[in-house]
């Protein structure tokens, strides 16, 4: 099982080099003129260092990114609040998955077959996407932020536009189909539980996807808009939650075969 859990999070750290690729390199607070409230200095030791039982290659990850790892364990945080508020008049409500110091996947029911246990991944997996691709877009990740042009699939020939205005790479849908680097764990496909977790984590980074929105300031004088800054911005964490609440409610029982091909045979009963 300690396998399993490093990979997990190796596979967060993945993403994280992912979402901060160099081609992400003009700040999205630039060009929107935001100010971000200043964050604490980042550094491997403030940050890899409080994390127990990292191999030595998620460690060297960790220490590549320290700004972004941080950013993934306070998605995977805020993941476990909302967790703890959609499934409040459960019985089970997330609340045995936090513990200081360990990361909540080390919990013996996530490696179980039960829909919380779906709930659970799908959720985190959306806490991390979310807050990975919110903080790339307000430039508070190196290296990663908005692209300096629109993909020409959203591109519109705009009377005049703005100089340096960009869409916000992090949260566009072209930017999204980097989010699977999360999942993709090194078991065999034909395992089904290796399959169960990769569609949940999946599904919750989808939700996300899903509902990324584009938002525009217009620009001009007496209210007029001559110019137009657009950017794609990240849901609140509330809808993603309520979006995967619902799915919780209609969650599938899976039967694994005794030959484990690792195709999906939908059971009674719920999963």
């Amino acid at each position: 099982m300690e396998i399993y859990y490093r990979r997990w999070w190796e596979r967060i750290l993945i993403l994280a080099t992912a979402l901060t690729s160099p081609a992400f390199t003009v700040l999205c607070n630039d060009i929107l003129g935001l100010k971000g409230a200043a964050d604490p200095v980042l550094t491997p030791s403030t940050v890899c260092l409080q994390l127990a039982g990292l191999s030595k290659r998620q460690m060297r990850l960790c220490v590549r990114s320290p700004d972004v790892t941080a950013s993934a364990l306070q998605g995977i945080q805020v993941a476990l609040h909302e967790c703890q508020h959609q499934l409040r008049d459960q019985r089970w409500n997330c609340s045995s998955l936090e513990s200081h110091g360990k990361l909540p996947h080390q919990s013996p029911i996530l490696s179980r077959g039960f829909r919380e246990s779906a709930f659970s991944l799908a959720l985190m997996a959306a806490g991390v996407a979310h807050s990975v691709t919110s903080a790339c877009s307000l430039g508070k990740l190196r290296g990663c932020g908005c692209e300096a042009k629109r993909p020409p699939a959203w591109r519109s020939p705009p009377p005049r536009r703005t100089p340096g205005a960009g869409a916000a790479a992090a949260t566009t849908p072209a930017s999204a189909a980097l989010l699977p680097r999360l999942a993709g764990p090194r078991e065999s496909p034909r395992d089904i539980h290796a399959r169960m977790r990769l569609h949940n984590n999946r599904v919750g980074r989808q939700v996300v996807a899903d509902n990324i929105k584009r938002k525009c300031k217009c620009h001009g004088t007496s209210g007029s808009c001559q110019f137009k800054t657009c950017w794609y911005a990240t849901p609140e964490f509330r809808q993603v939650g309520a979006v995967l609440r619902e799915k919780f409610a209609s969650a599938v029982f899976i039967n694994s075969q005794n030959k484990n091909s690792g195709v999906f045979n939908p059971g009674p009963g719920r999963g």
